[in-house]
């Protein structure tokens, strides 16, 4: 059969694909191993040739399918020739060359004879493997290519002949049956067929065939992947790597496009391989590919100075500097050995990237032993650019067991700045999901109330559903505390169970005993509709918050709750199962004052819509056992029906609604002259209605929608006696926009306020027609009564106020990163001008530079009035200040102060906080200074800086998260 005439190859190199986020060290780690087996793992198909020729392995696993510069090559190879001779002769890069140099419009040639190749020496005159061959030459005219694969190749001329040899016929293009699938064993055969013979068509048409000590092929072709040094590979790869920017809060987000991106990963496990050249042996059995090796294997590419297959050992060697990419890591080093059989490998003096989190680090030496062990010498790890050595983790050996799940490092240290910060001998450290036991990261502060503070957890992986840390922890001033947390996980339960105890106070000398702490968090699941909870609290006295705890929140708690609860839930109802218990931390509030204990409470809720006629129906049903000590006490039984009427269309809604409250007791220890078993029936009527009117209107040039929602509620609810009804859990509720639509001023059943009465509110809203968001919200309502409030608290008179206090409530978009809300509760009738009962006013600026700011005024009429200025702004690329100060008005006392600095660049980061603080009734305050040191895709080391700040600073976030 006569070969097809090829043509050019225009296959253009894959481009790159987005990158996930990696973890940091651990996660880097781990890729290690399948990043060096996976390109170099050799399997069933393997394809050779140089850049013109493009061949895989055919469907029976013996012939080739091949294209020469894009024009399929489908002839067989020659069933005879002369047994004696074996002559190689060169490859033309294409049909072209063999006709003559190639002549794109535009372009000039050289002459062909100075650029004439040598052939190269044999090792052993034995026969070679063939390799596809040129077609006999025939006049071909000259094409015009496109002109980024425009470029002048060199003709090979035809090669001196010894007369003492026969002559050889011309055998069609073909590659080489010779290389075979893998055998049973998995390792490739590379057998030459039985008559081994292959010519070349040079300039001239004659063919000239070679002496047959030469057994070696040779095809220089210029390397068409431009920008990938054919040496080093040192630029390739940190290509695409933006080192001089710091990653974004999304660290998955991925990276600019380039072309050293890996072929994305499809599941073909076959191989392809192409290089400028390629020589082929028999003794012993070895293919050694040149220049600009280039292999491609399900979404793996290796880019090596030279790669040799030799089937008789079954190993693989890159020499001459290699590049390994694949979508989640790459490798450059000198060298890479890689045994099919064993599937181990060895690389020697690798450089590795991972572009997700922009990490990078040097091995001196790795080696991938199989079986999913790799062992590493002299590696190091940092985030920091290549000309940046700010921080820089080392280990003098690694070792990561992937059967197991773990890493063990020895000689390890962490040093920032050129200053060693940590050393450890040894450590474990888990590589995946799996845990494994070991010291976790130290903490170190201090404080006014504890001196220094240093604490250092060590994990304990018990089993795997349960697990316990231990943190001994060390105070300068407070002497040796442990503390520990178990965490265990069942087919229906997850929860943890935490305890801290300090046997010996330094500063509380007198104390007897030791102070400490104990916490029990569970969430069970039993079924869809079946849940429980426990939140079980308990310390040892009323100052152990304020002298070992950390935040306001903590060091002013008065009460510690204990509760367990089971919820089941039907299609429209739910079930509530709840004992409840409060320990009292301050000593100073008296048992009248103290929170009840509910033992227990059972509740039933009801909402049925869609019923009867289109009416809803409602059901609350709660049995409570009250319990406190020197207190009145007892059970309560509290029922609330109703049934309701929604209607409506969107421009309107209506929904009358009637319904009852009835409440009965029986007590002990009731006051003297009221009924231990007091109850009262109350019945109830409402209306609830509203309009929406929008219409369309626009600012600065953007159109946006306006709304106007006036609304109307209706209550009618009777005046019953209640005095003789003990409050358990019943308070008179905050007046806000929300309550005015509420039927029931008092927070608990133990008071049913009467009401005759209508709410007039009103709403507008500006949203934005491009983002849909809100630009700006007003509300303003008021509650017009037409009887006195004679249901009241005890020691309160009747209102008889003909009108509530005015509520309005304010929040708008200013422009740009700017924000307001407002809130105001104005009683007209407390003195000429009226009375301001509570009032707020914010704004907030946030913008994606980090930059915070915060200010807010708070008022609550004889109670509280208070000033909150909070700020993170960066003022350089590397420096932001934090600060805080909140201040009691009513009191004239700080309340908290921060005042901190953020210093460091993409890859390290620095928080020096100093923090001042009071618990809610003391004077005393204590001082606490925190340092953070945060190292990019490492972690942070010394204090919690984060949490406080983000309590402390409203917007505050942190952009480097791992």
């Amino acid at each position: 059969m006569q070969a097809t005439q090829p043509t050019a190859n225009t296959r253009p190199r894959p481009a790159i694909e987005s990158i996930g986020s990696l973890t940091p060290l651990a996660r880097c780690l781990r890729n290690l191993l399948p990043a060096g087996v996976a390109a170099l793992l050799m399997t069933p198909a393997v394809a050779v040739g140089a850049p013109a020729w493009d061949c895989r392995m055919a469907a029976d696993g013996v012939n080739w399918e091949c294209v020469n510069h894009g024009d399929p090559v489908d002839e067989a190879a020659p069933d005879t020739a002369p047994a004696a001779a074996s002559e190689v002769t060169p490859i033309p890069s294409s049909a072209e060359d063999a006709a003559g140099p190639l002549t794109p419009a535009g372009a000039s040639t050289k002459p062909v004879a100075s650029e004439a190749p040598t052939v190269a020496e044999p090792e052993a005159a034995e026969a070679a493997m063939p390799v596809p061959p040129a077609a006999p030459a025939t006049p071909t005219p000259a094409r015009r290519l496109p002109d980024a694969f425009v470029r002048e190749q060199p003709v090979p001329p035809a090669a001196p002949v010894e007369a003492a040899e026969p002559a050889v016929t011309t055998a069609p293009a073909r590659m080489p049956a010779a290389t075979r699938a893998f055998q049973s064993e998995g390792m490739p055969q590379l057998t030459p067929p039985a008559a081994a013979a292959t010519t070349a068509v040079a300039a001239d048409p004659a063919v000239a065939p070679q002496p047959p000590e030469q057994t070696a092929v040779t095809e220089p072709v210029a390397d068409q992947r431009a920008g990938v040094p054919g040496a080093t590979f040192a630029g390739a790869l940190d290509a695409g790597i933006a080192w001089g920017t710091c990653p974004s809060p999304n660290t998955g987000r991925p990276l600019r496009p380039t072309r050293l991106s890996p072929t994305p990963a499809t599941g073909d496990r076959s191989i392809e391989i192409t290089a400028d050249t390629v020589t082929a042996q028999l003794d012993p059995q070895q293919a050694v590919f040149s220049g600009n090796v280039h292999l491609v294997q399900d979404g793996v590419n290796l880019d090596a100075s030279e790669v040799t297959l030799d089937r008789s050992s079954g190993r693989i060697q890159a020499r001459g500097g290699f590049l390994l990419t694949q979508p989640d890591i790459r490798f450059a080093g000198q060298s890479v050995d890689y045994q099919l059989e064993t599937r181990a490998a060895r690389v020697d003096r690798a450089s590795y990237r991972i572009p997700a989190i922009r990490a990078r680090g040097d091995a001196e030496r790795a080696a991938f032993l199989g079986d999913g062990i790799s062992e590493f010498d002299q590696i190091s790890y940092t985030t920091c650019a290549p000309d940046d050595a700010s921080w820089l983790l080392t280990a003098g050996s690694l070792r990561l067991d992937q059967n197991e799940g773990f890493g063990v490092a020895s000689n390890a240290s962490l040093r920032f700045m050129g200053v060693p910060i940590l050393y450890m001998p040894t450590f474990t450290f888990p590589i995946d999901d799996r845990r494994r036991s070991g010291v976790l990261v130290p903490s170190v502060g201090y404080s006014g109330n504890t001196g220094v503070d240093v604490s250092v957890p060590y994990y304990l992986n018990l089993a795997e559903n349960y697990d316990l840390t231990l943190t001994p922890r060390a105070m300068s001033k407070r002497g040796l505390m442990l503390g520990g947390e178990f965490r265990f996980l069942t087919e229906t339960t997850a929860g943890t169970l935490a305890a801290d105890y300090l046997p010996d106070d330094r500063e509380q000398r007198d104390r007897s005993g030791g102070r400490g702490s104990a916490s029990l968090y569970s969430h069970s699941q039993f079924n869809a509709r079946t849940e429980g909870a426990l939140r079980i609290n308990y310390v040892s006295d009323d100052e152990y918050f304020q002298d070992l705890g950390g935040s306001l929140a903590v060091t002013s708690a008065t009460h510690v709750e204990r509760t367990g609860e089971l919820r089941y839930h039907g299609d429209t109802w739910d079930l509530l199962g709840r004992a409840q218990y409060f320990q009292t931390l301050d000593d100073a509030i008296l048992d009248v004052d103290r929170p009840y204990s509910r033992l227990p409470q059972v509740r039933f809720d009801l909402e049925r819509p869609d019923g009867i006629a289109g009416l809803s129906y409602h059901l609350g049903a709660e049995y409570v056992n009250f319990h406190r000590n020197d207190s009145v006490r007892g059970h309560r039984v509290d029922l609330t029906p109703a049934v309701s009427l929604p209607l409506g269309d969107s421009w309107w809604f209506a929904e009358p609604r009637v319904g009852a409250h009835f409440t009965t007791y029986r007590l002990t220890d009731q006051v003297a002259g009221l009924d231990d078993s007091p109850s009262h029936l109350t019945g109830l009527l409402s209306l609830d209605s509203g309009l929406y009117f929008d219409r369309a209107i626009s600012y600065f040039g953007n159109s946006a929608t306006q709304t106007l929602e006036p609304r109307l509620f209706y209550l009618y609810v009777p005046s019953s006696e209640q005095n003789d009804q003990p409050l358990f859990d019943t308070a008179e509720l905050d007046f806000s926009f929300d309550n005015l639509f509420r039927d029931n001023r008092f927070s608990g059943p133990d008071r049913v306020a009467d009401a005759n009465q209508l709410t007039l509110a009103l709403t507008t809203r500006v949203t934005d027609d491009a983002r849909g968001g809100e630009l700006l919200r007003a509300s303003i309502g008021q509650i017009l009564h037409f009887e006195d409030r004679d249901v009241t608290l005890p020691g309160r008179a009747a209102i008889d106020d003909s009108t509530s206090s005015l509520v309005a409530e304010l929040a708008a978009r200013l422009g740009g990163d700017w924000y307001s809300r407002a809130g105001l509760q104005w009683d007209p009738h407390d003195g000429k001008q009226g009375t301001i009962e509570q009032a707020l006013a914010q704004i907030s600026y946030r913008d994606d530079r980090r930059r915070v700011f915060n200010a807010a005024y708070r008022l609550r009429d004889g109670v509280t009035k208070q000033t909150d200025l909070a700020f993170l702004w960066p003022v350089s690329e590397s420096l932001s200040l934090i600060g805080r100060h909140y201040w009691s008005l009513q009191d004239d006392r700080l309340l908290e102060a921060l005042a901190g600095v953020e210093y460091g660049t993409c890859c390290w980061r620095v928080r020096a906080v100093a923090r001042k603080y009071t618990d809610s009734t003391g004077d005393d305050h204590n001082l606490a200074f925190l340092l953070q040191l945060e190292l990019s895709g490492l972690g942070r080391l010394g204090n919690d800086i984060d949490s406080t700040l983000e309590r402390g600073v409203y917007g505050y976030r942190t952009d480097y998260e791992d």
